[in-house]
């Protein structure tokens, strides 16, 4: 995974913390002052880039998978022999 700069958007936010796992931007002239800014820290962009490597391992679809089955079995909707 790359460093990840995108919308500012809730949907966003629900899985990643901005400036820790990714950077989000606004608008148009935002996202222009984070690219410069960034470019002209490569460390701190790093250690993001980093950090979003984690994070996103737990967003993964296996891990999803896992998470809907632990959820239709707490509802009933299928059983552990399912």
């Amino acid at each position: 995974m790359e460093f990840m700069l995108t919308s500012d958007t809730p949907a966003v936010r629900r899985y990643f913390t901005p400036g820790k796992d990714l950077v989000t931007a606004g608008n148009k002239e935002e996202m222009k002052r984070v690219i410069h800014y960034y470019l002209n820290h490569p460390a701190e962009r790093k250690a993001i880039q980093h950090q979003g490597q984690i994070t996103v391992r737990k967003h993964m679809y296996k891990h999803r998978a896992q998470e809907i089955i632990q959820v239709l079995k707490r509802k009933g909707i299928i059983t552990a022999d399912d």
